[in-house]
C-alpha cells in the first residue's frame, strides 16, 4: 500500500524493506522529550516497550538513540508470536515486569494498535497524539491524552528534565 501512495511498483517492496532495516535504526531522531522521559522513569519505575517494529530495526534503534539498557522488558511481536492490538503480548509485557496489567500506564500513539489493545489487556492506557484530537471510538477511550511526551510525567508525578 505505502508503494502505491508512492506511485511505486510493488517489485520494489524487498529492496525497500532492506534499506528501512539497514538504514533506519541509524538515524538518530527520537521522539521529543521520550529519552528524558524514559531516563527519568526508569529510576523509579518498571519501563518497558512493546512494539510490532522488526527486531533488527527496533534493538538497533534503541541502541543508536541510547536507550536500549533502561527498559526492564522489550516485548517484540516477531519474537512474541503474538501482534498488538492482541491483549496476550501486553499481558506478557506486564508478567515480564512482575506486574498485574492493571497496574500498568501503556503509552502508544496508535489508537487501534495501542489504547485499545492495552484497555482490552485491562492495563490504563495514554494516547500520545500530536493532533490532540479525539478518537470515535464509543466502546474504548483513552484514560489520558497527551500531544508531547513532557506531559505525561505530570501523569506519573515525576520531574522530567530536557
Amino acid at each position: 500500500m505505502f508503494l502505491r501512495l508512492l506511485g511505486l511498483q510493488e517489485d520494489f517492496a524487498d529492496q525497500i524493506t532492506s534499506i528501512y532495516v539497514r538504514d533506519y535504526p541509524a538515524i538518530k531522531a527520537p521522539v521529543a522529550g521520550a529519552a528524558s522521559l524514559v531516563k527519568t522513569l526508569s529510576w523509579r519505575l518498571a519501563v518497558g516497550v512493546v512494539t510490532n517494529g522488526f527486531p533488527d530495526v527496533q534493538y538497533r534503534k534503541l541502541e543508536t538513540i541510547g536507550l536500549r539498557s533502561l527498559f526492564s522488558c522489550i516485548v517484540l511481536s516477531e519474537e512474541a508470536g503474538i501482534r498488538k492490538p492482541d491483549p496476550t503480548i501486553f499481558h506478557h509485557a506486564a508478567s515480564l515486569l512482575k506486574t498485574q496489567p492493571h497496574d500498568c500506564l501503556y503509552v502508544g500513539d496508535s489508537y487501534a494498535n495501542d489504547v485499545i489493545g492495552a484497555k482490552r489487556a485491562g492495563m490504563q492506557a495514554c494516547w500520545s497524539s500530536r493532533e490532540q484530537s479525539v478518537h470515535d471510538d464509543e466502546e474504548i477511550r483513552a484514560d489520558f491524552v497527551v500531544s508531547r511526551l513532557r506531559e505525561l510525567a505530570r501523569i506519573v508525578g515525576k520531574e522530567v528534565r530536557d
